[in-house]
């Protein structure tokens, strides 16, 4: 499981791409619609606006029917995932993370976020039981979760 652990964070790398994105948004039957956006400013609010709106649940069961589809779906692509923190850490490489859960899925499924080093102090505040919603890059499953890059954090009130 370490061995594991370290290739799937060796294989992370990126940054959020916020200009000339694609917008998506979750309808109520579950489809994603699309559209063209103009070139956005690197704000937290712009970033969250052009993302992709899914549910712990949603983006896991995604990855578990299919994950080819899911990754055509979601990978490269920013997505805003909303849970409850489960846990707060960082892996060997010293990359601070956090995982989310929702109440919908087993014990053992969560999706992994790694936070932007400008979210080291809004993370440094978190809760296990906090709700959340994580803003960053989909970066596809890596070892057993749902994994994303380059995370924005927002705390719900």
């Amino acid at each position: 499981v370490f061995f594991i652990g370290v290739v799937g964070n060796l294989l992370r790398s990126g940054n959020i791409a916020t200009s000339g994105s694609v917008s998506h948004s979750s309808t109520s039957n579950g489809s994603i619609s699309s559209s063209s956006s103009t070139p956005a400013s690197s704000s937290a609010e712009s970033i969250t606006q052009e993302s992709i709106s899914l549910g712990v649940g949603q983006l896991i069961q995604a990855y578990d029917d299919n994950a080819v589809n899911a990754d055509n779906l979601y990978k490269g692509k920013i997505v805003a995932v909303s849970g409850t923190v489960d846990t707060i850490d960082k892996d060997i490489l010293d990359n601070a993370y956090v995982t989310i859960v929702d109440g919908t899925t087993n014990m053992f499924e969560s999706i992994q976020c790694y936070v932007k080093k400008s979210e080291m102090q809004t993370l440094a505040a978190l809760k296990k039981g906090d709700q959340v919603t994580l803003t960053g890059i989909c970066d596809g499953k890596i070892v057993f979760s749902p994994t994303l890059k380059d995370c924005i954090i927002t705390v719900a009130k």
